[in-house]
């Protein structure tokens, strides 16, 4: 029998092996470190001076100077939150990425199921087509079908294997992506009725996504982040302090001396312009933060129209299950003599014009749902 491999099983797969989502979970450890490392005190600052004399009672001396400088309490707090801030972007960045990856796996799974079907429904009208090639060859021999009925079969039958044969290659198309995003792993996809997936209203998804969704919250948390650049850039126009050790080495006539160095350094220019940089910087991030928000709740009420659409055609499809009886109830007109070939022919492919149109219907009544639902991977 068929191995009842879900959807849910294939997306813990890919999530799992995916090597960009490995990638990319590794790259925001890294990023978070280099955003503490930013943080850090400045190094030490080590200088020795040696000098000799030339004139009468002059000898050697020696200065060594160990050094410190330190900003004010208030540039490492404020530094220390942009640090926190930044490790939550990351993380939202890589959300936003496996979410991203997760909806092309459902998406890709959701056709190819559509596909199976699809072959089926083809292997069945290449069954159909078969029996009415013999049957026209049959009535040709004794005189009751054309050279042109003969032929229409034959080139039907051409097109049809080519349909076939397209079908085939577009699954294995799907199922080569399916298994590059699943690390190169093998997945054990058959045929298997996925139920319909539900959806819930409107503003319920939409507030969903404005309060969980990585990629907003990634333009949220640039913007809290903007402000706290700024105020750390506020804080850098505080002057620096310098504090050190001196030690000087003198002659043996002469005493040797120790002390503290201090010294202040006044960002009169290095800050000059970074406020203002900064201010910008926080004017763009807010603007981005709601044209985000504007264009998810846009695409959002696009997919729910779509969805709606869909979902009504949909319905008027209902009660084509029975396919089979129709083609049996046909098949036996048609061998009574109650119906011409040209008739059967015509029916026949009616029929399966519009199961084919069912299930591409199908399909992307699905795959919008899975993008409606994308905030819930």
């Amino acid at each position: 029998g068929w191995s009842q491999t879900t959807l849910s099983d294939i997306l813990q797969s890919v999530e799992r092996n995916n090597v960009s989502l490995q990638a990319a979970r590794e790259n925001v450890k890294a990023q978070s470190l280099e955003a503490r490392v930013g943080n850090s005190l400045e190094d030490l600052t080590i200088s020795y001076d040696h000098l000799w004399g030339s004139g009468n009672g002059l000898g050697q001396n020696g200065e060594l100077t160990v050094s410190q400088e330190f900003l004010f309490p208030t540039v490492y707090a404020r530094r220390n939150k942009l640090a926190g801030n930044m490790a939550l972007r990351y993380e939202n960045e890589y959300l936003d990425l496996r979410q991203q990856t997760l909806l092309e796996a459902k998406v890709l799974f959701i056709e190819l199921q559509s596909l199976y079907k699809r072959e089926k429904l083809l292997k069945s009208r290449l069954s159909s087509n078969t029996y009415l090639q013999k049957l026209y060859d049959k009535r040709y021999e004794e005189g009751d079908a054309t050279v042109l009925d003969k032929m229409r079969i034959d080139n039907e039958l051409l097109i049809l294997r080519e349909t076939m044969s397209e079908c085939r290659m577009r699954m294995i198309e799907l199922e080569k992506r399916l298994r590059s995003l699943n690390g190169g792993e093998e997945l054990d996809i058959q045929p298997i009725d996925e139920p319909m997936e539900s959806y819930r209203s409107y503003d319920e998804t939409l507030s969903d996504y404005e309060t969980y969704a990585p990629q907003l919250l990634s333009y949220k948390l640039r913007q809290e982040g903007s402000e706290l650049d700024l105020r750390l850039s506020r804080s850098k126009a505080i002057p620096k302090i310098e504090l050190g050790y001196r030690h000087e080495y003198g002659t043996a006539e002469r005493d040797r001396f120790n002390g503290v160095t201090t010294s202040l350094s006044i960002p009169l220019f290095s800050n000059r312009h970074n406020v203002k940089r900064a201010q910008a910087a926080r004017t763009a991030a807010v603007l981005e933060a709601q044209a985000a928000t504007i264009e998810c709740a846009s695409t959002l009420s696009e997919l729910y129209a779509k969805a709606e659409l869909l979902k009504e055609t949909l319905s008027e499809y209902e009660g084509l299950h029975a396919q089979d009886d129709y083609y049996r109830v046909l098949k036996k007109a048609l061998d009574g003599g109650e119906i011409t070939i040209t008739e059967y022919f015509a029916e026949i492919y009616a029929l399966y014009d519009v199961i084919e149109s069912r299930y591409r219907i199908e399909t992307e009544y699905r795959t919008v749902i899975a993008s409606i639902n994308m905030i819930y991977l």
